[in-house]
């Protein structure tokens, strides 16, 4: 699947100077931490720290 194709229509709605990191990273690491179990934002930032080295593979 292509994730820059799922989520082509996702509006990006923060300050371009406030951006760390791109929306659709953001966005496949929420749906992939809450596939796995994540149920806040505390939980879908540690799921990221925890398998950065994966996500970076694809991201």
């Amino acid at each position: 699947m292509d994730w820059t194709t799922f989520f082509a229509d996702v509006p990006d709605f923060r300050l371009n100077r406030r951006k760390r990191h791109l929306l659709l990273d953001i966005l496949v690491i929420t749906l992939l931490a809450v596939i796995c179990g994540a149920d806040d934002c505390e939980e879908i930032a540690l799921y990221g720290r925890q398998k950065e080295t994966f996500l970076r593979t694809f991201l």
